[in-house]
């Protein structure tokens, strides 16, 4: 989890997809542009991207719109 977005997004950092590597991450959730959104990033890793004030799970699940 993090507060910053990986590549896919268009405001996101390489380096949170090399770190999500380096760590052996299988999904990153971050919040930061407050758009829910789901990807893939080349190496496999999930991506999804939170809302402000929703409800996401960690499986990457929104629950609850804001």
């Amino acid at each position: 989890m993090t507060h910053e977005a990986p590549s896919c997004h268009r405001h996101g950092f390489e380096a949170i997809d090399e770190l999500g590597k380096a760590i052996g991450a299988k999904h990153i959730i971050h919040g930061h542009h407050h758009v829910f959104y789901r990807d893939r990033l080349s190496a496999g890793i999930e991506v999804t991207g939170v809302t402000s004030g929703g409800v996401t799970n960690l499986a990457g699940e929104q629950l609850m719109k804001r």
